[in-house]
Parts: C-alpha cells; structure tokens; sequence
C-alpha cells in the first residue's frame, strides 16, 4: 500500500466522527428550538387562558355593580313610594286634629275668660283644666308628626300666604291698615320640610273710608 493510500484511509474514519458529531449537533440544536417553541406555545396559551379569566371575572363584578344598583334604585323607589302612600293616609288625620286642637283652644279661650270675670266652682276649674291637658296633648301628637304651630299678634303684618283672613275690622288709623287685628287660631307647617300645613286665622284691620 502506497504512502497516498494510507492518508486516504487514514482520513475517513475523522470525517466519519465529523460527519456524526455534525449530525448529533443538528439534531439537539432542532430538539431544543422544538422545545422552546413548545414551551412558548404553552406560555402563549396560558396567557390567553388567563386573560379570558379575568376578562370573565370583571364582567361579573360589572354584572354584580348593575345589579346592586338595580336593588338600590329599587329600593329607594319602594322607600319614597312607602313615604308618599303614608302622607297620603296620614295627613287628613293630622288635619283632623289640627281642626280639633282649633275647637279645643277656642272652648279654652272661653271659659278662661270666663273665669277671669267671675269666681267660678271648683267643676268648671277642672274643666278649664282639662280643655288645658287635651289641647297640649294634641300639640304633642302633631309634633310627633313634624308638626309645630305658628301665630300673629296684632300689628304683624298681613301675609296672605300663612294667613286666612276670617273678619276685617274697620279702623281709622292709617298705620294699622292691613295689620293683624287679632289671631284666633294658630297656623301649622312640617319644620321637617318647611311647608305650610295649615293657615293662621286672622282678624285684619282695613283703612276705614
């Protein structure tokens, strides 16, 4: 065998171990590339996976947050209907005691007078007494309900809203035209709400022509 030859022969087993080491490289570097593909699929999925998650959760809670409005909405709906159903039941009764507190004060006024005229029996006291009692008691009863008594002295001045003109009294004193005469009943209003509940009753004078 000649020099040349044996270099041949030599030469082909180290390019056969080059040839599989280039081969074996190849074929992890594609495993690897293959395995990191796959674990970033895996990621992307994941990802998506739990953003449709939470996109899912908040439309719950919005879902949750409509739905607690709803109940409020309705709620106070129901408290305000609650509310106007009850004034409407609850409001002739308080003008019902308001006009017997009235009749009550009127029958008062009377016999107070009355007593102041002349010595009266120890029964007509007890009666001026209890028209005394009754008409703080339905004083009370109002102002449970909010209600709470106003009234004129003479010289105040008309007001035709708060004022229910029941007599006019001539005078000739220019300074008392359209003043209060006398007040013989008491108006009402809601301090809750500062509205009118009942008119004053008023004697006015008048400029006598």
């Amino acid at each position: 065998m000649t020099e040349e030859q044996k270099n041949i022969t030599s030469e082909k087993p180290q390019q056969e171990v080059e040839t599989v080491d280039v081969i074996t490289e190849t074929s992890i570097q594609t495993e690897e590339t293959t395995e990191e593909v796959s674990e970033k699929n895996v990621e992307t999925l994941e990802i998506k996976a739990i953003a449709v998650s939470v996109a899912e959760i908040l439309e719950q809670i919005k879902v949750s947050n409509r739905k607690d409005e709803i109940i409020d909405n309705l709620h106070k709906e129901l408290q305000q209907y609650k509310s106007g159903f009850q004034e409407a039941i609850i409001a002739p009764l308080l003008k019902t005691i308001v006009r017997e507190y009235g009749w009550v004060s009127r029958q008062y006024r009377f016999y107070l007078e009355k007593s102041q005229e002349e010595p009266q029996s120890e029964l007509f006291n007890k009666l001026l007494l209890e028209f005394k009692v009754f008409s703080s008691s339905l004083l009370r009863l109002l102002s449970d309900y909010d209600i709470e008594p106003f009234t004129f002295k003479e010289g105040d001045e008309n007001d035709l809203k708060l004022q229910n003109i029941v007599e006019i009294i001539e005078t000739g004193d220019l300074q008392q035209d359209g003043t209060v005469a006398e007040c013989i009943a008491c108006g009402f209003r809601n301090i809750k709400n500062n509205r009118l509940f009942c008119q004053a009753e008023v004697k006015i004078y008048k400029l006598k022509k």
